[in-house]
């Protein structure tokens, strides 16, 4: 009989759960079902910030999935006391209501920390998220100059990385290196707490000092440079910048890897002189191979359209 109703409680507190996970399943499954195709006969390009759009996407389930999880442990050892005591026609013990209660809360205990950790990514892949985001809007304006902008660019060197914008048009080539930081709270009126001073060797925030986004950036733009000049079969120069969304930029030298505040990015790249390296048909050919690296996001609604299926005029994207 204790059994019975150690299963029974197991059924109440799970099942609700269970019914919803199969509800996605179900949903899912139908949508494959279903034969209908994304009218999209080809892959998208990447947007500002894709890798970290698809990792805060995971995150969020993480997160749903521990808060649902993170529901059981309690109930689930109250039903097992009161089912014990049901079976056993008395109160348990003091040792198994310790027990009980030790392992309950061991795991909530454990449960939370993942929720905790989960959360704090969270938090950091947004901001980088939405400088990406907050630089691709501002390159978005040099398309009337003559630029064409590729964001979140997928590079192997070992291990795969990504290069967070490259920007190509008559000034040459640019790789674009964003970095997000939050600004730190105010201690008095006087704190110029949205200030990072450049020297050309370090960034120079308030309270602490980084080199690592200027070698990142010096070391993506010789990886984009070698790969280029591969793929396009001559040298191709590429020319490192980085972006510090929201921050002001106090600059005390010129002759350093670029640092730029998003307010100044279409200022920049509009006075780069013209190079006459970087003739209409050389562009189009480094367009053209930047363009198949960054155009692999499929279409989710649907499934993509297969071969044989019709594509009809006009339907190319």
């Amino acid at each position: 009989m204790g059994h019975l109703w150690v299963l029974l409680f197991d059924v109440f507190v799970l099942g609700g759960l269970c019914f919803m996970g199969a509800v996605v399943f179900l949903w899912r499954y139908r949508g494959q079902r279903s034969g209908k195709r994304s009218p999209l006969t080809r892959h998208l390009l990447r947007s500002p910030g894709e890798s970290l759009r698809a990792r805060i996407e995971d995150l969020q389930w993480d997160i749903a999935s521990l808060l649902a999880v993170g529901m059981l442990p309690m109930p689930l050892v109250l039903g097992i006391y009161f089912a014990t005591w049901v079976a056993e026609g008395k109160a348990p013990g003091a040792p198994l209501a310790a027990t009980l209660a030790a392992g309950g809360v061991t795991l909530q205990l454990w449960l939370a920390w993942k929720l905790w950790n989960v959360l704090s990514r969270l938090r950091r892949f947004r901001l980088g998220y939405d400088a990406a985001l907050a630089v691709g809007q501002a390159l978005a304006e040099l398309g009337g100059v003559g630029y064409r902008m590729f964001h979140d660019f997928p590079a192997e060197s070992g291990a795969p990385f990504n290069l967070d914008h490259v920007v190509v048009g008559p000034g040459g080539v640019f790789l674009i290196e964003t970095k997000g930081r939050a600004k730190p709270g105010r201690q008095a009126t006087a704190d110029a707490s949205w200030e990072v001073k450049y020297d050309g060797k370090e960034l120079q925030f308030p309270g602490w000092r980084e080199t690592q986004p200027l070698a990142q950036a010096q070391r993506n733009a010789e990886w984009l440079e070698k790969w280029l000049s591969s793929a396009v079969g001559q040298a191709i120069p590429v020319r490192p910048v980085v972006a510090l969304p929201g921050w002001f930029v106090r600059r005390s030298t010129v002759d350093s890897i670029p640092v730029l505040a998003v307010g100044e990015i279409a200022g920049y790249f509009s006075s780069q002189p013209k190079q006459p390296e970087m003739t209409a048909q050389l562009v189009r050919q480094i367009i053209h191979q930047l363009d198949r690296k960054c155009r692999d996001v499929a279409p989710r609604s649907y499934p993509a359209v297969r071969a044989g299926d019709p594509v009809y005029p006009g339907s190319r994207l």
